[in-house]
């Protein structure tokens, strides 16, 4: 299972990447959650994720 991990809890990380370890899972994306950032939840990875994140990156 590919899995992707919003935290703003260092202890948090911790315990899910020993937990993704434990299990054979990998970890494909850390995120942190500052309190002045927006944050988009999907369990749409492919079709709503991927084309939101490529329209935030920025261009040369």
């Amino acid at each position: 299972m590919r899995v992707v991990l919003l935290t703003g809890f260092t202890a948090n990380f911790q315990v899910l990447t020993s937990w993704a370890q434990r299990h054979g899972h990998e970890i494909v994306l850390v995120a942190t959650e500052p309190p002045t950032t927006s944050v988009l939840v999907t369990s749409q990875l492919e079709k709503v994720a991927v084309p939101v994140i490529a329209a935030m990156a920025p261009t040369s």
